[in-house]
């Protein structure tokens, strides 16, 4: 189509020629944009997934008398790295990125260690960034699982006040091939005899419960306990199943 541009430098062209470029020019307007903004939400949204820092959270559980607990569930959910959205009827609504899982469950081995890979969470509003999470002790006898912390995870960088059980210290490293990736750690201790208060009856010496926190309205309206902890790549939920209620532990905090 370039000779569309051409021009005779030994005539002037003909009235009937400048209509046809003109259209045709305007036609090339029309066409050109869309065939270079194509690209899918998602294709994009994975090219950001590829641009952000992972990460790698890792912790432990223990009781209050130091012991592991093992099999235990602890599920974390948090806003999306960009949007600052949760993925929930109230936050993101349907606007969700496909490439990103917002939530996810790490069941502890048998040393009670635990971990997730996942993006640092943008902020909320006005709120700071942090991560939201739960510690479930594995059912018993038939009974359904216990619900024995809630809680939410802050990070030092951002001068959040909270306890220190609360902040993360985020750590940079990178793998073998140089990837950068953020390291972070946490020891979570739970009163196992239910609630996240301080057990007065024993007389070891005990270590101190982590805080409990708001729950919030955003926690996930799906079961995702069988969820693995990477939410930097998708599985697939049913979103036919309700998660299990907890009764007096949501509040409006987000």
């Amino acid at each position: 189509m370039n000779f569309l541009l051409r021009r005779s430098s030994s005539s002037a062209p003909a009235a009937g020629n400048n209509v046809v470029s003109v259209l045709s020019l305007l036609l090339l307007l029309v066409i050109l944009p869309s065939a270079f903004t194509s690209t899918s939400a998602d294709s994009q949204n994975e090219r950001h997934n590829q641009e952000r820092i992972p990460l790698i959270f890792s912790g432990a559980l223990l009781s209050q008398t130091s012991k592991p607990i093992p099999s235990a569930a602890i599920q974390i959910w948090q806003t999306h790295p960009d949007s600052g959205l949760y993925n929930h009827p109230s936050s993101a609504g349907s606007n969700i990125d496909g490439t990103f899982q917002y939530f996810g469950t790490s069941t502890t081995d048998n040393d009670g260690k635990f971990e997730f890979v996942t993006y640092k969470p943008a902020p909320f509003t006005t709120r700071p960034p942090h991560i939201h999470f739960k510690v479930w002790l594995p059912a018993e006898d038939g009974q359904q699982r216990s619900n024995v912390l809630t809680s939410q995870f802050y990070f030092t960088e951002d001068g959040t006040q909270a306890s220190d059980m609360l902040l993360l210290e985020l750590d940079e490293v990178s793998d073998t091939d140089g990837n950068p990736a953020l390291m972070t750690s946490k020891t979570v201790v739970v009163n196992v005899a239910g609630g996240g208060t301080a057990d007065t009856s024993s007389t070891i010496e005990q270590l101190q419960v982590t805080p409990t926190q708001a729950e919030g309205p955003f926690y996930p309206v799906v079961d995702f306990f069988a969820l693995d902890g990477d939410l930097t790549s998708v599985v697939a939920v049913d979103d036919s199943v309700q998660t299990e209620e907890v009764a007096g532990d949501a509040s409006e905090e987000e």
